[in-house]
């Protein structure tokens, strides 16, 4: 059904006002209630937009910005029931497309989590808050406590490596100083540099990143602020995992 796919593909672009505008637009001339609601939420989104600068500034938590957010997102939800119910048409699978995104049958994107044993701790929470982008869609990630017995571990790390289409460090001084995590660092950035892999340092705890290899890439969370300085590390987190879903979107575009 055109109009799913097109509401699907304008939130997943962030372009949530379009979104509405499109559905306001359907509802003209078959429900005035129902459109006139696509006009009440449309105001919402300026107001998203005000609190996400207040936000910035400290002024309120990640997770206001997320309650207004995802208001509008489940209205979205159920005017597009709406339309299911206008049009007669059976549309479930495409919703259940749009509320969970998915990558494309067969190709999938495998992440590669490079870290200290000693920031094992965010490791394990990076995962958990990952656990519902995995369960909806060919995501797989991979670490090295996966490794089974009787492997070579540094033959299988480079290639788990070398097969990623996202590798993620999770930062901090530990890994910074430690040798074989710089070696992994060279091979994501060598792989980033020729576009085979994306690459995405986390920031776990206060370092001087900037000063390394890593200063020239766009890290998470936003403006490199530490997880573990974060007052509510899992709105931290929370953003980190939005920002990893944005790229697997990315990926999913290309394999299509």
């Amino acid at each position: 059904m055109e109009i799913i796919s097109e509401i699907r593909y304008l939130v997943s672009e962030s372009k949530t006002k379009d979104a509405l505008n499109v559905l306001a637009n359907f509802f003209t001339g078959k429900d005035e209630n129902l459109h006139n609601e696509c006009i009440l939420h449309s105001a919402r989104i300026a107001r998203i937009a005000k609190i996400s600068q207040d936000f910035r500034i400290g002024l309120i938590n990640y997770s206001d910005v997320l309650q207004i957010s995802n208001q509008v997102n489940f209205t979205i939800l159920s005017l597009l029931k709406e339309v299911e119910r206008l049009t007669g048409k059976e549309t479930q699978t495409v919703l259940d497309d749009f509320k969970s995104p998915k990558i494309v049958k067969g190709k999938g994107v495998n992440i590669f989590i490079s870290y200290s044993h000693k920031d094992s701790e965010y490791k394990d929470r990076l995962e958990r808050h990952l656990a519902g982008l995995k369960r909806y869609s060919n995501v797989n990630t991979w670490v090295d406590q996966q490794i089974l017995p009787g492997q070579l571990w540094e033959k299988e790390i480079e290639t788990q490596l070398r097969n990623a289409n996202i590798i993620i460090q999770l930062v901090s001084a530990d890994y910074l100083a430690s040798d074989f995590c710089m070696k992994e660092l060279e091979i994501a950035i060598e792989r980033d540099k020729s576009s085979e892999a994306v690459l995405i340092p986390i920031i776990v705890r206060p370092c001087l990143w900037q000063t390394t290899s890593l200063g020239k890439i766009q890290v998470l969370p936003p403006e490199g602020k530490p997880v573990s300085s974060w007052q509510n590390e899992d709105e931290a987190f929370a953003m980190v995992v939005e920002g990893i879903r944005r790229v697997v979107l990315s990926i999913d575009d290309k394999n299509k």
